[in-house]
């Protein structure tokens, strides 16, 4: 047998002049470092020659079993797609569920209308009898809660959640479930309560130190609300009993947030920094145009500072950020630019029972699917369900000579690439996220080398 370099080998130079060595269809996994003086096997890797396999060598053989030497048969592109298709067509099911389009909240950057009420004892009734049905094909099934705020009704998630672990027992179907919320509702009481239904993934926005948060996100009648968000948290960090909780503070980067951040990171450090059950998540506020948000605009981030691994750099907080390592990950984990919505399985339910694919764009037609029925089956408009995953971006040829092809696979936003058929190319801020990651991970995790 003879062997090729895989064409999705990335390689860098760490701080030391030794090369780090990444495969992106294998992932952050395949994270190798080749010593400075071995740069024959880095000549081997970038020439594009075949070698017959000698499986005396140990480096050439870890570098087969790695991923970076294939088959000089081997077509990647059929394991490219093949990564892709399962991904959008995993069998489970996933369905993000909104209690209500109503908000105690009146964020400066909000999106949302708030023209949907509480969903009904009707509505909810339909959205079990939906659950109930496919349970008999899906092996496991994924309930995300979403709002408007979803613990401004604690009820609905009540009743849908107690019916849907009586179900699943029943069916030995596993399952598992997450909220998004503003966490200001989300009480010792109501926390108790959602853990003990089996809600254990929770995302809540804290928008930097008080000061900050409480310009961004007040109530709608104005007051901060940092004060309260915190005692939740601190409530939660302090029992420790619940192993199972995991809480994504979620961080909306503006202007008046990035300028002040290493403020918020000495607190977050401090308050949570010991506690594996918190992580950080950074995005970019941004005008999503579903909303007039003309009044805040100015605070949003300039185009030459967009993304946050430059928000980081620009502003010299990288370093200190070693808590976002999940997003490093990310960056080198294969399809992981796919968004939700371009998943077959995964719904968003409506208060009123009409069916979505994204959580974004309600003012957008072809974003209503489908509706639930009174007999709970789910009536979809085939045509739009199926541009929502379907992707062409394989056949580009420009896409298929690029080597971030198995990180990105055309992904980003849904919406803008499938129906605004915008041809958008990120490889050029790839490039720079992957390069500068593979070293980030390389300084938190031990990476094996190459050895002759």
């Amino acid at each position: 047998m003879k062997l090729k370099p895989s064409k999705y080998n990335y390689i860098v130079k760490d701080n030391n002049e030794d090369y780090l060595i990444c495969n992106l269809i294998e992932g952050y996994r395949s994270l190798r470092r080749i010593r400075s003086c071995d740069t024959d096997l880095i000549s081997l890797l970038e020439s594009g020659k075949t070698l017959a396999y000698d499986k005396q060598s140990n480096a050439i053989q870890s570098l087969f079993d790695t991923g970076f030497l294939i088959d000089e048969h081997e077509n990647e592109l059929f394991k490219i797609k093949a990564l892709y298709e399962n991904k959008v067509y995993a069998n489970y099911l996933n369905l993000i569920i909104m209690t209500t389009g109503q908000c105690n909240f009146r964020c400066k950057y909000c999106y949302e209308d708030f023209q949907q009420g509480a969903m009904s004892e009707n509505t909810q009734k339909k959205v079990l009898k939906y659950i109930q049905k496919q349970i008999n094909y899906f092996p496991r099934i994924s309930i995300e809660w979403f709002g408007g705020e979803p613990l401004v009704e604690t009820s609905v998630i009540d009743n849908i959640m107690r019916n849907i672990k009586t179900m699943c027992a029943n069916k030995k179907t596993a399952y598992r479930s997450g909220i998004t919320t503003n966490g200001y509702l989300l009480t010792p009481t109501v926390f108790d309560r959602l853990y003990h239904m089996n809600v254990f993934v929770y995302q809540i926005t804290l928008d930097g130190s008080r000061q900050e948060h409480d310009k961004q996100r007040v109530l709608a009648d104005g007051r901060g609300t940092f004060d309260k968000i915190l005692d939740n948290l601190l409530y939660i960090r302090d029992n420790k009993g619940y192993a199972k909780a995991i809480v994504i503070l979620r961080v909306n980067l503006t202007k008046p947030i990035v300028e002040n951040l290493s403020e918020f990171l000495v607190l977050y450090k401090q308050t949570f920094g010991d506690d594996k059950r918190f992580s950080l998540s950074f995005k970019e506020a941004g005008d999503l145009g579903t909303k007039d948000i003309s009044g805040f605009k100015e605070n949003l981030l300039s185009i030459q500072q967009k993304g946050t691994h430059d928000i980081l750099m620009h502003y010299g907080l990288l370093d200190s950020t070693d808590y976002d390592l999940n997003s490093a990950l990310d960056v080198l984990t294969p399809m992981s630019s796919l968004c939700y919505a371009s998943f077959k399985n995964s719904f968003v339910i409506g208060p009123d029972g009409a069916v979505y694919k994204c959580t974004v764009h309600f003012d957008k037609k072809v974003n209503q699917i489908g509706y639930l029925n009174d007999r709970g089956d789910m009536i979809l408009n085939n045509y739009l369900h199926s541009r929502w995953y379907s992707k062409e971006k394989e056949r580009s040829v420009q896409c298929q000579s690029c080597k971030f092809l198995p990180v990105c696979y055309g992904g980003g936003c849904t919406y803008y690439t499938n129906f605004e058929t915008l041809e958008g190319c990120y490889s050029e801020d790839l490039k720079r996220h992957v390069e500068d990651y593979i070293q980030y991970i390389a300084r938190f995790m031990k990476v094996e080398d190459i050895k002759k």
